[in-house]
């Protein structure tokens, strides 16, 4: 059984780590966030001058800064001890998403009004609002390398964008209802996106799609994440589930395959050149090297 923490003033809607793990913000249903130490202990009430509910936070990668938006259409900035720094900083439509750049300087906001934006980290708007989407953006994130921003979109696409906001070719299509969810892998080489579709779809760096829909929520996904690692693809869903998957590189799928493989009589007892040559390539790639490993 988890630890209970202190009582929150309302209902709990969005919950956030720190990136060194330190502290927690939460906020809740009575436009207030709030934020605790890593063992639960509060650290004071953050804001409560929203006058609607706050839809998405985050902290910069160094800690110093904390973006929130709201159904009021602004986002506001904080320093890390949940004091104001800056007026209101006004977007046309519903705040639905944000993030930091993983360098710290950049923002990135999704809206209802179909609209990405970008601004610096003073809250300064960066160029025109991002267009593509022809329904609410729903969700954003940035590449580990700060290079590339995904978008996931109400119209069921998801759009690649330069950090510049330049788009980078056509809307990725496949998900049947809106995206809900996407982000990259920690090496930035694949992009996992949720739908209201029930499935969660993978694709590459270029957004092609790999393989085919993920599929075994009754209902619709509302969120994923990668691990660390990236190996395993976490997704909850309107069905009250949560469902691990098995992601990673192509090595990782090829292990899989091959260790599966490794019993079956057709691999112990080759019948032909292409049975061989496919228990060369698992001896080559995948159990030579756990030889080496161990």
């Amino acid at each position: 059984m988890g630890e209970l923490l202190q009582e929150h003033p309302g209902i709990i809607r969005l919950v956030v780590f720190s990136p060194s793990g330190e502290r927690v913000i939460t906020g809740s249903g009575d436009n207030t966030l709030w934020m605790w130490s890593r063992e639960g202990k509060p650290m004071g009430e953050l804001l409560c001058e929203y006058s609607s509910r706050i839809t998405s936070l985050a902290f910069s990668p160094d800690e110093e800064r904390i973006v929130t938006g709201s159904l009021d259409g602004t986002l506001r900035l904080w320093d890390g001890q949940g004091y104001p720094i800056s007026n209101p900083f006004y977007n046309q439509g519903i705040i639905r998403a944000v993030v930091f750049s993983p360098d710290g300087e950049w923002i990135v906001s999704g809206s209802s009004d179909n609209t990405l934006r970008l601004w610096d980290r003073a809250g300064n708007p960066i160029g025109e609002p991002l267009r593509g989407h022809s329904s609410y953006v729903n969700s954003v994130a940035f590449s580990p390398d700060g290079e590339m921003i995904v978008s996931g979109s109400e119209d069921g696409t998801l759009r690649l964008w330069r950090r510049e906001g330049i788009p980078m070719g056509e809307p990725l299509r496949g998900h049947s209802s809106r995206i809900t969810s996407v982000t990259f892998s920690p090496d930035g080489a694949y992009l996992v996106s949720g739908s209201l579709d029930g499935t969660l779809r993978l694709w590459d760096r270029r957004g092609n799609s790999i393989g085919n829909p993920l599929r075994g929520h009754s209902d619709g996904v509302n969120t994923v994440a990668f691990s660390p690692d990236g190996k395993t693809i976490v997704s909850g869903s309107d069905d009250g589930t949560l469902r691990l998957w098995r992601g990673g590189t192509w090595e990782d799928w090829l292990a899989v395959c091959c260790n599966r493989l490794r019993h079956h009589p057709v691999f112990k007892n080759p019948p032909d050149d292409l049975a061989r040559e496919a228990c060369e390539v698992c001896r080559k790639y995948v159990w030579d090297k756990e030889k080496v490993e161990r």
